[in-house]
C-alpha cells in the first residue's frame, strides 16, 4: 500500500467521530489495487488511477460519506456488489 504523507497529514488534522472508519476505508482502497495512488484535492483525500475515482466527503458527522466521479464506474462498482453477494463471500447475504 503507497500511502501519500499529505493524506497522512490530512488525517492528523482531521476531527471527525468516524475518523477510525474513514481511514479504514482507506486502507481498503489502497489494498484493493497497487495502481491507486492517493492524493488531497479540493482539501479531501481523493483516489485515482487514469483520473479520479473516488473522494472522501470529509463533513459528514454522522455517516462516512464517499463520492464517486463517474456514473459508469457506479454502476461497475454495483455490479462487482452484487456478485460478492451472490458469491456468499459476504456473512448474511
Amino acid at each position: 500500500m503507497k500511502r501519500n504523507p499529505d493524506v497522512d497529514a490530512w488525517f492528523e488534522a482531521y476531527a471527525n467521530p468516524h475518523k477510525a472508519v474513514v481511514e479504514r476505508v482507506r486502507e481498503v482502497i489502497l489494498d484493493a489495487d497497487p495502481r491507486i495512488i492517493e492524493s488531497v484535492k479540493w482539501s479531501t483525500p481523493t483516489f485515482s488511477y487514469r483520473g479520479n475515482l473516488v473522494s472522501v466527503q470529509p463533513r459528514a458527522a454522522k455517516f462516512v460519506s464517499l463520492f464517486e466521479h463517474g456514473a459508469d464506474d457506479l454502476r461497475a462498482v454495483v455490479r462487482a456488489w452484487c456478485d460478492v453477494r451472490d458469491s456468499g463471500a459476504v456473512p448474511g447475504s
